[in-house]
């Protein structure tokens, strides 16, 4: 019998464990700084604490997550996020009465159970850092969480950023199962992430945008597709907020506007980026057409699908 680590996991050995000390200890100071309070819940929770937070049809829930039996009987899961856990814990606890202070703001520091395959970067049970904020109804809550992220990942020395992300085609020669480079954005939520005070240390007041996305890094994509034989496109991304899809008017407007691709993310993300000065490389999974091109109606069972079909 041979003795060794599990599939997908990892020994993090002496020589490795100073720099996670590292990460751990400025993220800590980090968010002390931020008035953020560490929480820590188990690393398993009962089954339905993840299950009714993902959905049983989820990705997570169906395919990845370790559950099991007790030997009480108890169906029991190995923690594949931090947030169901926390929001638990924040709800057991009765964290929402009047005598706690709003919002109550945490974060935390979990290793984290997925059955995933293993690769470059992906391991079965892997470590997270996230935060939680609960009692504010300010949409600023959202744009500091976003501001934090960015701002901590500056701090940390990270001097690139690749985001990632579903899109509709707008681009009548995209199909499901393209990739788009983004070369540039339009921001149509009507808000800007940078809204409020601005910290001098990590950006200007009022940054420049004409290069959110690194030319650089976007050269390195094609070189990197051609070494795979990936064929891959380049435009422009509509950012809407959502969570609904867009109409068949809509995007009419937005292809007049320039865009190829329209989807909820990634622009807040890019611009606080680029007022941290970190390089950023964005890629599109186009997994649908956007609405009136084609003739059904949109779905997000849909997007779920194609997007796994080119993983």
């Amino acid at each position: 019998m041979k003795v060794q680590r599990p599939k997908g996991t990892v020994d993090i050995l002496p020589g490795e464990s100073g720099s996670w000390e590292k990460v751990e200890s400025i993220a800590r100071n980090f968010f002390k700084r931020a008035n953020y309070r560490e929480i820590r819940t188990p690393s398993f929770e009962n089954y339905e604490v993840f299950s009714r937070s993902s959905g049983e049809t989820s990705d997570v829930v169906s395919k990845e997550m370790y559950d099991f039996n007790d030997k009480g009987g108890r169906h029991i899961a190995l923690r594949p996020e931090g947030t169901a856990g926390v929001v638990r814990a924040y709800v057991e606890n009765k964290l929402y009465g009047p005598d706690v202070v709003k919002p109550f703001s945490v974060y935390y520091i979990d290793n984290t159970f997925r059955y995933e395959r293993p690769q470059a970067g992906r391991q079965r049970e892997f470590h997270q850092i996230g935060v939680e904020s609960f009692g504010s109804d300010s949409p600023l809550a959202d744009v500091e969480t976003l501001m934090m992220a960015h701002d901590l990942l500056a701090e940390l020395g990270v001097k690139n950023l690749i985001l990632t992300n579903s899109a509709g085609a707008i681009n009548l020669n995209y199909v499901p199962g393209d990739f788009m480079i983004i070369n540039d954005h339009i921001n149509l939520s009507g808000v800007s992430p940078l809204r409020g005070k601005n910290y001098n240390e990590f950006g200007p007041r009022f940054p420049d945008m004409t290069n959110v996305y690194d030319k650089k890094l976007i050269n390195l994509m094609y070189d990197i597709a051609r070494e795979i034989a990936l064929p891959i496109n380049e435009g422009v991304y509509a950012y809407l907020q959502g969570p609904n899809y867009e109409t068949p008017a809509e995007i009419k407007m937005l292809r007049t506007l320039g865009a190829d691709a329209v989807g909820m993310s990634t622009v807040p993300e890019a611009i606080i980026a680029r007022h941290c000065g970190l390089r950023v490389l964005a890629l599109s999974c186009i997994t649908n057409m956007a609405a009136g091109i084609s003739n059904y109606e949109l779905s997000h069972e849909e997007v779920k699908e194609n997007a796994q079909k080119v993983r």
